[in-house]
């Protein structure tokens, strides 16, 4: 990789220059904190500027004008470089997309989302799936925006920086096992890493099922959600810019908590996916769907008849559904909505004596 390189995170493009006089270190280690960023050609929206300085310091330089900073060894000047590049990408983000403290990986062909504030235990949990075969794309952040994605109506844009661990370069190689591949600089209480250097950035493994979410927040765990209105509340307060949250990125996260399986625990007290119980919201909404129905907590309802069959949409603290009913429970249904005073009562009896709803 050269020693100078514009690139894109997060669809800003930056720059990074390294002098001549720079550590030779900084250079040949460049490609662990700029290895999964897209090269570009688009003028970068801000520089950082590396040189060398007096003795073992080195200095870092942003747009001109701003103050150097002196660093006494050439792994806190990569760290450096790292931060810059995470700040500065928010910084001349666009503010029509929303963006989550979160984890993002995919592990035996199933997506994951581990959202938390930072030392939440984002980057363990990404670790340990690495280790057990999952494809990382970030410990740090994601986007969200309204391009469709796989049918889900809501785009997820890793920013690929380097996993951030909390632990020796020894304890990381001990995690990842020593038959891995992957580069790593160690710098004051942590280890930047990239587990699989040798992997296309913009490649992500296919995914089959639900997306998984993870929300690690304290106070989620005292006061469980009871809805996924709840959830979204509480995924919102993880933001790193909540202020540009408008109507329409709420609105597609909460399209994402209702086609996802969540998960809510503790804050640093999840080593694996493994240790996860079950899901507080799942994907297929039935058991919470069918509970409000039966008490009578019902917001809309309409019908299509269709041969011997009828299907009905039915919406339950927000969740929409689709019965499918036959048989007797049709005749009823049919009987129910042609009865204008008590269609309501009606609709409501029919569902109380079915079993299962299938998701929108």
């Amino acid at each position: 990789m050269p020693a100078s390189r514009t690139f894109r995170a997060d669809g800003v493009a930056l720059r990074v220059e390294i002098d001549p006089s720079a550590p030779e270190a900084i250079a040949d280690h460049l490609h662990v904190v700029l290895g999964g960023y897209d090269s570009t050609e688009d003028p970068p929206a801000a520089v950082l500027r590396v040189r060398g300085g007096h003795g073992e310091a080195s200095v870092v330089s942003g747009p001109p004008g701003s103050p150097e900073l002196h660093f006494a060894r050439w792994p806190d000047v990569l760290a450096h470089v790292d931060g810059w590049v995470s700040a500065s990408s928010l910084d001349y983000a666009d503010p029509r997309h929303l963006r989550l403290h979160a984890a993002h990986f995919v592990l035996d062909r199933q997506r994951w989302i581990v959202i938390g504030p930072k030392g939440s235990g984002k980057s363990t949990l990404t670790l340990s799936a690495t280790a057990a075969g999952a494809r990382w794309c970030t410990d740090e952040r994601i986007t969200l925006s309204d391009d469709c994605d796989g049918g889900s109506g809501v785009t997820i844009r890793p920013l690929r920086r380097p996993l951030h661990i909390r632990s020796s370069r020894d304890e990381v190689r001990r995690q990842l096992g020593t038959t891995g591949t992957f580069d790593s600089v160690e710098t004051a209480g942590r280890t930047i890493v990239d587990p699989d250097p040798s992997e296309d950035p913009r490649s992500v493994p296919s995914a089959e099922g639900p997306l998984q979410v993870v929300v690690l927040d304290e106070a989620a765990v005292a006061t469980p959600p009871t809805t996924r209105t709840e959830v979204t509340r509480r995924i919102v307060g993880h933001s790193m810019d909540a202020r540009r949250c408008g109507h329409r990125t709420i609105e597609l996260l909460h399209h994402l908590v209702r086609t996802a399986d969540v998960y809510v625990a503790a804050p640093r007290t999840l080593l694996s996916v493994a240790e996860l119980d079950a899901p507080s919201f799942t994907a297929s909404p039935s058991a919470e769907v069918l509970a409000a129905m039966r008490s009578n907590s019902l917001e809309g309802v309409w019908s299509l008849v269709d041969g011997d069959r009828v299907l009905a949409w039915v919406e339950s603290e927000g969740s929409p559904a689709v019965l499918e009913l036959e048989g007797v429970a049709a005749e009823r249904w049919s009987a129910a909505m042609a009865d204008d005073a008590g269609a309501w009562a009606g609709a409501s009896e029919v569902i109380r004596s079915i079993d299962r709803v299938e998701p929108v």
